[in-house]
């Protein structure tokens, strides 16, 4: 019986040691266009602005939700800015996620592009 207990505490201390362990940093994230309206049919840009950086080594990684009026808006391409990599994006839920090639980010700067095109009449972003 000691010989079971001392085993699965060894088990629990090892599979504790190997997890991952996954760290919040705080930031801001800002969504950026050209202009406030757009007419249908227009293709636009939006940018995905990190700032405020937090953390004392930086931000390598963002995921997040992009909810928006699919009846409305198409997606048209996403697009890595700097050293991000190409965002995986579903666009079932709207979830991305996107990673750093190298080192962290710890200044402002956008991490992708999403291009978007306007399917109904005139509105505002």
């Amino acid at each position: 019986m000691k010989r079971k207990i001392i085993a699965l505490s060894l088990i629990l201390v090892i599979v504790t040691l190997i997890s991952n362990v996954y760290a919040v940093s705080k930031c801001k994230v800002d969504l950026k266009t050209d202009k406030s309206e757009y007419n249908k049919n227009d293709e636009f840009t939006v940018n995905v602005n990190l700032s405020d950086i937090q953390d004392e080594k930086g931000i390598i990684a963002l995921g997040g939700t992009l909810e928006y009026d699919k009846n409305s808006l198409q997606l048209v391409k996403m697009e890595a800015q700097g050293n991000w990599t190409k965002p995986s994006f579903n666009e079932t839920n709207g979830k991305f996620v996107t990673d750093r090639d190298n080192n962290y980010a710890t200044k402002d700067e956008t991490v992708f592009t999403r291009a978007s095109t306007e399917r109904s009449s005139k509105r505002r972003v």
